[in-house]
This record gives structure tokens, sequence and C-alpha cells, in this order.
């Protein structure tokens, strides 16, 4: 888990917040024992993105976006 911590945190500078937060609440949510597929791909949208939206929306907390790293 820590790595998926790790790795998540280096991945939000090129590939945003909502990317590498998905399979990092999917991960999370499956070490809770949380097995079952429906429930564990809303659970990770409705998480990452409700998360999202408290910080963007809610307390106006601008969250790194996708970057091109240059290639445009």
């Amino acid at each position: 888990m820590m790595a998926a911590v790790l790795i998540a945190a280096i991945a939000v500078a090129s590939l945003g917040f909502l990317i590498p937060s998905l399979p990092l609440v999917a991960l999370t949510l499956w070490m809770f024992r949380l097995r079952r597929p429906l429930p564990l791909a809303v659970g990770t949208l409705v998480i990452a993105g409700g998360l999202w939206f408290l910080f963007h929306h809610v307390l106006l907390i601008r969250l790194p976006t996708l970057l091109n790293s240059g290639a445009l």
C-alpha cells in the first residue's frame, strides 16, 4: 500500500489528480475486502470523483490537471 501511495504521489505531477487516484482508491477498497466488481467500480468512481469535486468546487483548491509534458 505504501508503494502504491508513493507511485500515485509521483504520478500526480505528470498525470493529474484523477488518473492516479482511481487505481489507488480501488486498491484501498480491495484491501478493505470490497471484492465484488460493481461496488468496487462504483465506490472507486464516487470516492475519487468526490474528492476531486470537494477540492475543486467546495474548497476551491485547484488540483493538478493532466499535463502534456511539453509535447504540444
